[in-house]
């Protein structure tokens, strides 16, 4: 009879000890950018890599390349009227829990030269975000 009383006590113990997932993500992924360097320079018209590396305890959705002027840094009246401020924005969608970003970037020739902000976003599947930021300097 007490082996039979031990048995449902058992089965409430697992029960309870049992390994719940279901629990929200609120984990960022980690990024980080090996390059570019920071404040490299760059001429119009040539092609440079950014590579990244995104990872996330569950799983990631996309990766995200924002490259822009920087603010303050080269807002001035140019005397070259073809020349216009450069603005690069490309989501890829990932699946997994790494992902390795290996992309080459070509400069437009007619950008305006100056500090350009590269900022590389990484999204899980629970939409927690974080973002690397690196910049470049381009010239003509």
């Amino acid at each position: 009879m007490k082996k039979l009383l031990l048995l449902p006590l058992l089965s409430v113990f697992t029960w309870s000890c049992s390994d719940d997932d279901s629990s929200p993500d609120t984990t960022k992924p980690i990024i980080t950018i090996s390059a570019p360097t920071k404040e490299s320079k760059h001429k119009v018209g040539s092609t440079f890599k950014l590579q990244a590396k995104a990872t996330d305890n569950k799983a990631l959705k996309s990766v995200r390349i924002d490259i822009h002027l920087g603010a303050g840094h080269a807002h001035k009246m140019t005397s070259a009227a073809a020349e216009v401020k450069w603005d690069y924005d490309k989501t890829i969608t990932v699946s997994g829990t790494e992902y390795n970003l290996d992309h080459s970037v070509t400069i437009p020739s007619n950008t305006q030269p100056g500090e350009y902000h590269i900022l590389v976003y990484a999204v899980d599947k629970a939409n927690n975000e974080i973002q690397a930021n690196t910049s470049i300097d381009i010239e003509k």
